[in-house]
Order: structure tokens, then C-alpha cells, then sequence
């Protein structure tokens, strides 16, 4: 099924992997660099024995996560539509993340409960590898189509013609 164009059919023939690539690349270097911060506090804190200083990182790292999973759906969208380098479009990500703040929300936090059904699944029993992940990423990709016709709206009206 192609959830993001609306319409119920199956992908064609071949190996799809490549149509992901974009998506994973990008996510796989917000998540490097959103991660710099929470493993060097971290890291500062184990050598100096300071639970502070971890608790610091772990507080950081939770805080960075949640931001990453404000915008998930606005980078898929941007990935999807103008391709990998369209990811890092930060301005563009924030300014549809920040246009409709209750839409981005609502996406974030059901991407985020289908995250955790996700990693719940798959710590509990290795089958939940082949369910709940899939589940998850199905969940994500119905949330972003839904995100995607929410934030485009109906078109402006056109200004009327010269008065006679």
C-alpha cells in the first residue's frame, strides 16, 4: 500500500529498499548528532563518578529525543517530497513542524506510542520482530499521510477579477 499518495496498492515488483535509504540516513544522523551531547555528559560522568553529571546527559538526551520526535513528521515529509538533502532543510522542517503546533503534537505523540509499541515488542519476544515493528513503521507512515493532508489545507482563494 502507498499510504502517503492515498491510494490502496501494492508496491511493485523489486527491491524497495532504496526508496527508504533517504529516510533511515537522515534519521540515522539527526539521531548521531542530537546524540553528541548526552554521550559526552555521559561519558564526563562516568570517568568522574558524578550521577549528576549522567543524570544531566540522560535528562538532555530524553529532551533531544522528544524534539527529534516532534519533527519526525515534517522530516518524512520534506525527505519524501524534495529528497535526502531536503532533510536538513531546518528552516522549512521547523516552520511546517511550528505552522499547526496541535497537528505536529498529535503526530508526535502517536509516532512516539507506535515507537514504543514497536521496542516493546521487540524486547519482549523476539517474534514481536516480525509484528510489531512492521506495525510500527505502518502506524508512522498513516500518520505522516495524515499529517500531509492536514498541513496542506484547501488551496487559497484567488482574488476576484477588476470591478466594472
Amino acid at each position: 500500500m502507498t499510504a502517503t499518495k492515498g491510494r490502496r496498492e501494492l508496491a511493485p515488483a523489486g527491491f524497495h529498499l532504496g526508496r527508504g535509504a533517504g529516510v533511515f540516513f537522515a534519521f540515522l544522523i539527526y539521531g548521531v548528532v542530537l546524540g553528541i551531547p548526552s554521550i559526552s555528559l555521559g561519558a564526563a560522568g562516568s570517568t568522574s563518578h558524578s550521577a549528576g553529571l549522567s543524570a544531566l546527559g540522560n535528562a538532555i538526551s530524553f529532551a533531544l529525543r522528544l524534539f527529534l520526535i516532534f519533527l519526525t513528521p515534517s522530516i518524512i515529509l520534506f525527505v519524501y517530497r524534495g529528497g535526502f538533502s531536503a532533510g536538513f532543510d531546518f528552516n522549512g522542517i521547523w516552520g511546517m513542524a511550528t505552522s499547526n503546533t496541535a497537528n505536529s503534537i498529535t503526530a508526535a505523540l502517536v509516532v512516539f506510542v507506535a515507537n514504543l509499541i514497536g521496542g516493546v515488542g521487540a524486547i519482549l519476544c523476539l517474534v514481536g520482530l516480525l509484528f510489531t515493528i512492521p506495525y510500527s513503521s505502518a502506524i508512522t507512515a498513516g500518520v505522516v499521510a495524515w499529517y500531509e493532508q492536514v498541513m496542506v489545507g484547501p488551496s487559497p482563494a484567488r482574488p476576484a477579477g477588476p470591478a466594472v
